[in-house]
This record gives structure tokens, sequence and C-alpha cells, in this order.
């Protein structure tokens, strides 16, 4: 009786030391409360299983609009939080980030607004965060992967977040920012969603974007792009073959091109063509038995999931140089249209010079016809146009009252030009791995030393575990469930999805 009472005690001690582990708001917290459960010398099967059982969460949460404050190293970033009215503690939230354009800009005060629609981004379904982007912290640079994360442990810790459907969205710059989280940093992030923006930026010296970009660091993200044919900074006939370049290395690409679009979010009023969808169906596999990760400086970019590289060394053996595919590209038409008008082609922008402007198309003009069949919406007459690509097309528009007739002529679709954009300044190292039962098979190039963490979740640690590195085994053994690596790395990622009993340091193999 005495001894099931004391059992009772521990139990109870260890799961209110692991409940103020969690709602901690930041790592020296948590490492602190972490060297006080290591010291009480838990099992570690009681200890993992207090750490993923589900947490009661209060509902004495400050909900609707906030503004708020992560502050690193004396600088403070505020952001904008938008929490449900009828938030319930009991229930798991999706958390959506969006960042907004124009970031080489001062920083702004708390009260004026950087995302500039927030209530068409908000909804009962999700948490919202505006984090706060300006010219001394560019959504691509490595203090803004530090805010980022450190906004979720902040809000993971007070409110009922689902880990695994953490989504980041952007626009303009903010877009461009969503793939530099995408390169550099993808861990956290469940997806990632680009709205006019452009990855070319990011190659770009004078942008000053930390870090090298490798496009193989997109294998297996899932992805949302979207670019406009108008767009004055990042044309869409631009964004195209950067984009077939990811989809052809396995990036998980839901891409829309918008041929009468510019560099605006009009579209919106209309529709989100599918964004939303792709939110929800979005769900982040926390450990996944395939990584690919490359970089040029194992510090600060050397991790993805459960693979750290941890040593970079010169090598024969080197990571491709990626060129852009050579991919047909769709004539632009040259037409913007009004997308609050419904089933009504209205034209509200004619670009000058474009094969419209010289067919003589005007603002508010109707187009009604093409090759005399009738179109009322942008995917119909994009169709019949792009049919005919090449050729001279008839259409009929109504202007005021009058109905005219008319021809187009249509470019021919045209060869995009070879590209080398992702040259490397310094050399770089690249893991590609895959994880099949209990053996992990390793390709290493330009690394001399690496780290996997092993989750008890995907790994049997009654079983030996064997690592193939380029052909040679390097590990074949047991290995020792440890609850000081559990407590350290729950510490660090705040993330009850990905818990490590076992970390495994390893020197490649020389050639």
């Amino acid at each position: 009786m005495i001894l099931n009472c004391m059992l009772l005690l521990f139990v109870q001690d260890l799961n209110a030391g692991v409940d103020d582990f969690w709602a901690a708001k930041d790592q020296r917290t948590r490492s602190r409360i972490a060297k006080k459960i290591i010291k009480s010398d838990p099992q570690f099967d009681a200890l993992l299983h207090a750490l993923k059982d589900e947490r009661i969460y209060s509902d004495q949460v400050p909900v609707g609009r906030t503004v708020e404050h992560h502050v690193m190293r004396a600088v403070t970033y505020p952001y904008a939080l938008h929490v449900p009215e009828n938030y319930q503690a009991n229930k798991a939230y999706p958390l959506i980030f969006f960042l907004h354009g124009g970031v080489a800009r001062p920083k702004l005060d708390d009260d004026e607004i950087w995302w500039r629609n927030e209530e068409a981004a908000t909804s009962d379904e999700h948490i919202s965060v505006f984090p706060a982007g300006w010219d001394r912290a560019m959504w691509w640079r490595y203090n803004q992967i530090e805010n980022l994360t450190g906004i979720i442990n902040v809000l993971k810790s007070k409110y009922h977040v689902d880990s695994n459907r953490v989504h980041v969205v952007g626009v303009s710059d903010g877009g461009t920012g969503v793939y530099y989280q995408a390169f550099k940093s993808p861990t956290k992030w469940a997806s990632f969603s680009s709205l006019i923006g452009h990855s070319a930026v990011l190659v770009n010296p004078s942008n000053f974007a930390e870090g090298q970009i490798h496009p193989a660091n997109l294998i297996g993200s899932q992805m949302f792009i979207l670019n406009g044919a108008h767009d004055r900074l990042y044309p869409l006939q631009n964004v195209i073959p950067y984009v077939s370049l990811f989809q052809s290395l396995g990036s998980q690409i839901e891409f829309h091109g918008l041929p009468f679009s510019g560099h605006s979010l009009a579209w919106w009023k209309r529709s989100d063509y599918g964004l939303t969808d792709f939110l929800k169906r979005s769900v982040r596999d926390p450990l996944p038995d395939e990584l690919t990760w490359e970089t040029e400086e194992a510090k600060r970019f050397g991790r993805r999931s459960w693979l750290i590289i941890e040593k970079l060394i010169k090598s024969e053996s080197k990571p491709p140089i990626y060129e852009l595919p050579v991919v047909e590209l769709d004539p632009v038409i040259g037409l913007d249209f009004d997308f609050r008008v419904e089933d009504t082609l209205l034209v509200y922008r004619v670009i000058e010079s474009s094969c419209a402007w010289q067919a003589g198309i005007e603002k508010g003009d109707i187009i009604t016809h093409v090759q005399d069949q009738p179109v009322i919406n942008e995917s119909e007459l994009y169709d019949l146009l792009m049919q005919h690509a090449g050729t001279q097309v008839d259409l009929i528009v109504k202007r005021g009252e009058k109905h005219l007739g008319g021809v187009i002529s249509v470019p021919a679709r045209q060869p995009s030009q070879t590209q080398s954009p992702f040259a490397r300044r310094q050399e770089s190292g690249r893991v590609d791995l895959k994880k099949v039962g209990n053996k992990v098979y390793v390709k290493c190039q330009g690394v001399g030393a690496f780290k996997l963490l092993l989750s008890p979740d995907r790994f049997d640690f009654k079983q030996p575990i064997v690592i193939d590195v380029n052909g040679e085994t390097v590990h074949d053994d047991v290995v020792q469930a440890d609850v000081e690596t559990l407590m350290r790395w729950a510490s660090l990622d705040a993330d009850r999805e990905m818990l490590f009993a076992a970390e495994i340091s390893l020197k490649v193999p020389r050639d």
C-alpha cells in the first residue's frame, strides 16, 4: 500500500514537472526544468509516456487580435496574433504564419499594419500570426529563422497548437521569405505557400540572403506557389523554369500561374485557387523515412528533422549544381481583368505594347467571344487563345453599348533560356538517407561527419540499428535509450512529435 502511494506520488510529480516543461516559454526555462526532471531519476518509459501524453491547456488565455513581442538579443520582434474568439482549449489548432511584403523598409510601429488585409487571412479554424520584417530583419536572414521558431515555441507553450500543422504563407517579399524557410530551415513547417514571390531573389547577391540556396533542399516539401504573368517584379515566365526544376527534383508543388494577373492579390477577392484546401490537407511528417539535406554551413544550417550535418570536407564527390530546364513558355496576352465581377471578362488593365494593346483592346471593354465561341471567364479565354498560339484570333468586345469585332495576334510559344543561378560561392555538403526498418542507407557528398537522432517511434531499440554510409556499414549495434538525450532534444525542439531517445554521431569513411 505504501509502495503504491509512493509510486502514485512519483508519477504525479513527474507529470507536474512535464506540464511545467511544456508550458515554459523559452529554451532556458525548459532546460532548467529538464535538469530537475533528470535529477528525479525517472524510468525512461515513464518519462517518454509523460512527454507524449496529451496536455491539458488552460482556456484562460487571450483571444481575438493582440500585438505580441518576441525579444532576442535585445531586439524586439513584434507580431500580430489572431486567436479565434471561440477558442477551445481541448481542440488542436493549425498555426499559420503570414509574411508581408516590402521587407526592405524601416521597422513599423506596433499600431501600423504589416499585412494589409488581416481579416481575409483569419479564421475560426486556425490561429494566425502576422510577424514583422524590416530592413534589419529581412525574411531571408538567420535572425528571422530564429524569430519565427521562437514565436512558434512561445505560442505552443500557451495555446493548443497542432505541431504537425504549422504553415507559413507569404506575399511578395514574404513569398520569397517562404522559399528561404523551405531552403534553410524546414523542420518545423508542414507546408510553404509563396504568393507572388520568387526564389531567384535569394541567389541575387544584392539582396544579402544569408547562406547559399540549394534546390535539393526542397525535396519532400509541400509547397503552394502562385504567380501572375504581368507581375512587374517576378513575371510568371521567369518563375516557371525554377518551379519546373524543383518539381523535377521531387518537391511536392501545387503551382498556379495566373495569365491575367500582376503583382497583386486582387484575385483573392474571387478565389484563393485552392490555398485553403492545400493548407487543410498539408500535414507534416515530423520524422520522414527519406531525407535530403545540403548545406554550406553546418553550425546554423546543418539540420533537417532527425539528420544533422556536423562537418564538411573537401571531397572528390561533390553535390550536383543544377541548371534550370528549358521549358515551353506560353505567350503573354497583356490583359488584367476586374476580379470583382463574376462571369464577365471586364478589362481592368491593358499592358502597353502587348498583343492585346496592339489589338486595340481598352480598359472597360468586355470580351464576349473568341473564334465565335462565347467566353465568360479567364480559363475559357486563355484555353481558346492558347489553342491558337502563333496565329491571329477573332474576338468580339463590348464597348459601352456597341459590340466590336477585332483580331488579336497571339504570339507563339517560346522556349525558356538556360541558366545556372545556383552556382556555389563556397563548398557544400549533402546527405541523402533512406530508412528501411532498423537500417539506414546514407549517401554523403562533401560531408565528413553527421549525426542521426533516433526516435523510439521509428526505431526498435531492442534490435540492432544498422547504418550504411556510401556502401559501407559503419554502425551495427543495439542503442540504449537515454533520459538525458530525450530531455536535451525536447528542450531544444519543444515538439512532442519529435522526441529522440538516442543520437549517433558518425564519421564518413574516406573514399
